[in-house]
């Protein structure tokens, strides 16, 4: 045969075969759903996993993690799991577990809460599409599940029913109502936690029940809010409904102030207020987490009332500073020792606050509003003791801020930017005198400290165009930090932080090496065995860590918050689940 032939001969089968290869993955792909249509309408809330092995591989590709990984002495192993699902996504190919887990899309739905005296009980059901055949998905549940149940539960008891028609295997604890319920429909496997979340997942994805997809108008309005300047959508993805919001803040409040308030009436007062706020100014929330320039950039949308956002809009306005495109005086007054520091720039901060509670309690009954304008007389009685019939308004700058050295509440200075000097030294030595206490002037490096005789009142001074309260100590520490190349705004990880643009009432930064810390040695412990790092220090790469930074800003539709950080909140949930796996 003439070599010519051979060739072409070569070349057809060799472009057969590359046809033949695209054709088979391309009929592989995973189209994704909308995994809202699997949610019920009723629901709280849901939360979504959109893409499992690129959700890995991108974790493993941000640029703290490329510096903290060798140091801590992970392995390549979670980037080449990231790597590997995805070519198991692809092509369908490798074990039947990892084909599974690398199509699904995950979404956890919170159908209820329970909450008996200190004891809280989530209804959940665990939603995954997991795109591969009946068959397989029905050989990994029942391998899998007969051990997730027994981890749970020890030995539990093995029930079978239906619902609708679908088959529901039941695994109940010993002793106790505790249960985890496991239905298949397709390729779309449910796991709950109750008989209620089972029933409401199966009606939904019968369409015997609208779901979310279908009938939530905010869910539509919210996820643009979140996701709008995503290209692919974010990776993670979660939405509470305006009755969940009411939920979640009762829940709150009861965690808060129950053990507190717990035999008083208070505690029934601050759940009824809460709720009836949300009830009357949240249409719902919504949260998305995605990966952009080697960082993980989180956003927060609070949908308001229509006639709430329009009159917080009207009356909520930035500082001159944010309009002039300058950077908030306050940030260079705090020291790049600082776990954190919030700054507050609007006009007029006492105002604002007034309007703030105006604006909330037009949407309140006469109870409720007499209710809350207690709790904000309080507020500005515990801030500088100031009585209903005082107006420190004209004592007030555009900015107030909070500066934490640590997480203890003693270890905080609050900077109030001074319009009138006088006036609000006046309001700072009434507040230090309350209850009897005398004061104690002394200097401090040419700056003068007037401390309270009451140690819980602390102290006060005037740092450059601030009046700074706290402790003592904390104040001193302020003060010697007002040096040359000392500022947080001089610091190397000040500078790496993401920075806005945009004109906004609140920013914040905070140092997030402690988080991650223990989320790296909790990785640490659970991929190599052990809790120790690599490197006998990595102190000093935390160190390098770039803040994490957050601005908070009113919009036509509500609140909106923007954050950005080496891992989000990555470390928060990293180590709630070893802390789970661990019990």
């Amino acid at each position: 045969m003439p070599r010519s032939s051979r060739k072409t001969i070569f070349f057809t089968l060799l472009t057969a075969l590359l046809l033949l290869a695209c054709s088979w993955i391309f009929s592989q792909r995973v189209q994704r759903v909308a995994m809202e249509s699997y949610v019920p309408e009723s629901a709280l809330g849901y939360f979504e996993v959109r893409d499992l092995p690129q959700l890995l591989d991108n974790f493993t590709s941000t640029t703290a993690w490329q510096k903290l990984a060798p140091v801590y002495g992970l392995p390549d192993k979670l980037s080449y799991l990231g790597k590997a699902g995805a070519f198991a996504r692809w092509t369908g190919i490798g074990p039947v577990e990892s084909v599974v887990l690398s199509r699904a899309q995950v979404a956890a739905v919170i159908t209820g809460i329970e909450v008996r005296g200190e004891e809280v009980r989530p209804r959940l059901a665990i939603i995954a599409e997991t795109h591969t055949g009946e068959n397989r998905l029905r050989a990994v549940i029942e391998e899998r599940l007969p051990q997730l149940a027994g981890r749970a539960y020890g030995q539990p008891i093995r029930e079978a029913t239906e619902y609708l028609g679908v088959p529901v295997m039941v695994f109940r604890a010993p002793q106790g109502e505790r249960r985890l319920l496991s239905a298949q429909i397709g390729g779309e496997w449910i796991v709950a936690n109750h008989p209620d979340s089972m029933r409401a997942c199966i009606e939904t994805r019968l369409g015997r029940s609208p779901s979310m997809a279908n009938s939530n108008f905010y869910l539509k309005a919210a996820r643009p809010m979140v996701e709008g300047t995503t290209s692919n959508g974010s990776d993670l993805f979660a939405f509470v409904s305006g009755q969940g919001v009411v939920r979640l803040m009762q829940f709150a409040s009861n965690l808060v102030a129950g053990k507190v308030t717990s035999a008083t009436p208070f505690t029934g007062a601050l759940e009824g207020l809460l709720a009836d706020i949300s009830a009357r100014t949240v249409d719902a929330a919504a949260y998305s987490a995605s990966f952009e320039k080697g960082v993980v950039v989180s956003r927060y949308a609070l949908l308001f009332k229509p006639a709430l956002a329009e009159k917080l809009n009207a009356s909520i306005r930035t500082g001159a500073n944010d309009k002039e495109g300058l950077e908030p005086r306050a940030l260079k007054l705090a020291p790049a020792t600082v776990r954190d520091v919030t700054v507050i720039n609007v006009e007029n901060p006492i105002t604002a606050l007034d309007n703030l509670e105006l604006a909330i309690s037009s949407q309140l009954g006469t109870g409720q509003s007499f209710i809350l304008h207690r709790v904000f007389i309080g507020a500005r009685e515990a801030l500088l003791g100031l009585k209903p019939n005082e107006n420190p308004a004209p004592a007030f700058g555009n900015e107030i801020a909070t500066i934490s050295f640590s997480d203890a509440l003693a270890d905080r200075v609050l900077l109030i930017a001074a319009r009138d000097r006088r006036l609000l030294q006046h309001f700072a030595e009434k507040f230090l005198t309350g209850g009897g206490a005398a004061i104690q002037r002394e200097k401090y490096r040419n700056i003068e400290l007037i401390v309270s005789s009451n140690r819980q009142r602390g102290a006060a001074a005037f740092v450059g165009e601030f009046l700074a309260l706290g402790e003592t100590e904390q104040l001193k520490h302020l003060i010697e930090s007002q040096q040359p190349g000392q500022s947080l705004t001089a610091s190397p990880q000040f500078a790496s932080a993401q920075h806005t643009a945009h004109s906004v009432p609140v920013v914040s930064y905070s140092s997030v090496k402690a988080e991650i810390a223990e989320m790296m040695t909790a990785l640490v412990r659970r991929v190599n065995g052990k809790a120790e790092p690599h490197s006998a220090d990595p102190q000093s790469a935390l160190a390098a860590l770039p803040f994490a930074s957050s601005t908070t800003s009113l919009n036509a539709q509500g609140l909106f918050i923007e954050s950005a950080a080496p891992f989000g909140n990555f470390p928060l949930l990293i180590s709630l689940l070893d802390d789970s796996a661990g019990n």
